[in-house]
């Protein structure tokens, strides 16, 4: 025969079994495990009140310890018993219940001890019955197991509120998408046509421009293609998301493709009045494979942002070297920094830094999100990290294999 268990002993034991999970069923079920091993117990159940108009209508079964216990004729009376015991009661009659005992069939004593907020719990006892002393142990027991109960439910609640915003929030973005897809798609035709039909009038074929005709030509063209570029990223961006764009990769000199981007880097850095530095450093035999057309857009990309954000006559520097088996570009700029806070942001689709809002640069913050979906796409990744001597560093990494 086992000694009883000390009161404080068994309250201890079911305080550290709830305080190990936030899953309603786990919560309970432990707890009970617990309380019936403590008491020397048969069978415990939890049951959970049916409310109408604050009023207990019926039980149901949330744990059975044993599980098989279930299927018991004693477990079966006992429910039978506490849905006849406790059928009317409402949470504040409930409350005021004392343990109920009543005698069940093979020498099984069943225990009914209320949950005033949540329903009752039963024990099946054979042989040495519970003590008084056991009995008024389960005002503090009950205390925390509806403790416990309420805090998983609570957390079940803020699960399901999480879980539904998150299916707003995608519903919400799939809805974004499509307007913004629609629209691009509506607003690319019209500039097309306008730069072709521009192009017809710069080639002098309705007839001669003047200088003054020919400059603002030049410009409405420049704008539309600014325009059309924008349409583009934005449309790309939406198509990396849904997972429609297909990566045509083949090998490709990194060295190479910094080469022939010189000429365009270098327009960019004039028309700003910044000095730039190029560093390129790159093996013959050392070749990445990936998509030219969308890796060239990164690095124009990234050159341009630092163009855009570093004062006339500061310096920025372009580094493209061979690493660890990586392509590693970098692009360090002498701008203002990006503050800490806003780093974490900085590739999200939309998001525009204090500093571009500031100095009125254009776009609309899908520049870095394009950056950091082609290079997760070929399976490198992208980061931008604030200098202690100033400015901001972008770079990426990308696998590079032999040219065999």
């Amino acid at each position: 025969m086992h000694e009883p268990i000390v009161p404080a002993d068994a309250l201890y034991n079911v305080a550290m079994a709830v305080g190990t999970s936030l899953d309603l069923k786990k919560t309970i079920c432990t707890a009970l495990q617990t309380i019936v091993r403590a008491f020397d117990c048969t069978t415990g159940m939890v049951m959970f009140a049916g409310w109408e108009s604050d009023r207990l209508v019926g039980l149901r079964t949330e744990c059975v310890v044993p599980a098989e216990a279930d299927a018991f004729p004693s477990c079966r009376q006992a429910v039978k018993h506490a849905e006849s015991l406790l059928r009317g009661q409402t949470k504040r009659s409930l409350a005021l219940l004392s343990p109920q005992q009543t005698q069940l069939p093979k020498s099984v004593t069943a225990y009914f001890f209320p949950l005033p907020q949540y329903g009752v719990l039963i024990l099946g006892k054979q042989t040495v019955p519970l003590t008084p002393e056991q009995i008024s142990a389960f005002d503090p027991i009950l205390h925390k197991l509806e403790q416990a109960i309420d805090h998983a439910l609570r957390f079940q609640k803020i699960q399901q509120e999480l879980t539904d915003l998150q299916l707003q929030q995608q519903a919400t973005t799939a809805m974004v998408d499509d307007f913004l897809t629609a629209v691009s798609h509506e607003l690319r035709t019209p500039l097309t046509l306008i730069m072709g039909f521009i192009e017809t009038l710069l080639d002098g074929r309705p007839g001669p421009l003047t200088d003054t005709q020919r400059r603002f030509l030049q410009n409405s063209y420049h704008s539309s293609a600014q325009m059309l570029d924008l349409v583009d990223n934005l449309l790309m961006v939406i198509h990396f998301r849904q997972g429609r764009v297909k990566l045509n990769k083949y090998p490709l000199h990194p060295g190479h493709l910094l080469e022939e981007l010189t000429a365009q880097i270098m327009g960019l850095a004039e028309t700003k009045r910044v000095s730039l530095t190029i560093d390129s450093k790159w093996e013959v035999d050392r070749m990445c494979v990936g998509d030219r057309r969308w890796l060239e857009k990164v690095v124009l990309q990234l050159a341009d942002n630092a163009i855009k954000f570093t004062p006339a006559n500061q310096p920025v520097r372009i580094e493209s070297y061979f690493q660890n088996e990586q392509w590693v570009f970098r692009v360090t700029d002498s701008g203002s920094g990006i503050p800490e806070s806003e780093l974490p942001l900085i590739f999200d689709r939309f998001y525009r830094g204090r500093n571009a809002k500031s100095e009125q640069t254009h776009g609309v913050g899908v520049g870095l999100c394009m950056c950091k979906n082609i290079i997760e796409a070929h399976g490198g990744n992208i980061g931008i990290k604030n200098n202690p001597e100033g400015g901001v560093t972008a770079w990426f990494t990308l696998p590079v294999g032999k040219n065999v």
